[in-house]
């Protein structure tokens, strides 16, 4: 979290008693503004600069990281710094600034090194959403998996085997399936999300996402490729208006697929 410690924005790592709520200890782990951050970018970011690192709990030690990608490791008792690593200097030369999160400035897109492997910058990622009332979604599908087409043709869009994923998405929703697209959407802890969705035909895309679109009562998160034109056109046209800026990345080698193809991801943890 963000907190003012004589009378600075500083990023503070805070652990709380789970039974009581009351702050066991507090430590600062970097500044709370940054140059180029979500704070100094376009009108409608909504993230604002801050923490973008949740810390991480094993063996009576938190891991956390601070928005320069320095890696903290603390007591989990006490709090008390054991020690910290520099993963830019340690791991890449240049001068260049680099930023841990979704509001990371857009000018700095470097080759990342981590461990021997390579993280890269792909391409950007947009969350569009539109407004509704709950977080439910009930698809009238025939069958809750989806045809062997449809397979097949994720396996094209994104580059890889997605099967065990898409079935497991499938059991929770039956698929809207058509000629040329398919499309899962599930309920979520505050909004309903649509996707995956792939399509052969961007007329054929419009046709079956309006469709399920407006079948749906609830609030509706979507996340789409925004080099995928067609996508974000129909985002616009049925209502949706973006909320997030991200930026895919990739290590090792490249999975790129037939993109154009993708009118929604799974999700951004799922891709």
């Amino acid at each position: 979290m963000n907190r003012d410690i004589a009378g600075a924005n500083r990023e503070v790592c805070v652990a709380l008693n789970a039974s009581n709520g009351k702050e066991l200890w507090a430590v600062p782990v970097g500044v709370g503004v940054y140059d180029g951050g979500g704070d100094s970018g376009t009108p409608d970011n909504k993230g604002g600069d801050g923490p973008r690192s949740t810390p991480t709990v094993s063996a009576g030690k938190v891991y956390v990281f601070n928005q320069l990608l320095v890696l903290f490791c603390l007591d989990s008792e006490s709090g008390k710094v054991l020690w910290t690593k520099d993963l830019i200097k340690e791991h890449q030369s240049g001068s260049s600034a680099h930023y841990c999160g979704e509001n990371a400035p857009a000018r700095t897109q470097p080759t990342r090194h981590f461990s021997g492997s390579r993280i890269r910058f792909e391409q950007p990622v947009e969350r569009w959403s539109r407004a509704g009332i709950g977080n439910t979604v009930a698809l009238s599908g025939e069958t809750n998996s989806l045809p062997k087409q449809g397979y097949e043709t994720d396996c094209e869009a994104f580059g890889a085997d997605r099967s065990q994923l898409l079935e497991k998405l499938a059991q929770r929703n039956a698929p809207a399936v058509s000629s040329k697209s398919w499309l899962l959407a599930r309920s979520g802890c505050k909004t309903a999300y649509l996707g995956p969705c792939v399509s052969d035909d961007a007329g054929d895309a419009r046709t079956l996402i309006a469709h399920c679109v407006q079948s749906i009562k609830a609030s509706i998160s979507w996340d789409l490729l925004s080099r995928n034109e067609n996508a974000v056109a129909i985002a616009k046209d049925i209502g949706f208006t973006p909320q997030r800026h991200l930026t895919r990345m990739v290590r090792g080698k490249d999975l790129r697929g037939r993109e154009k193809s993708i009118y929604a991801l799974a999700g951004f943890e799922l891709g």
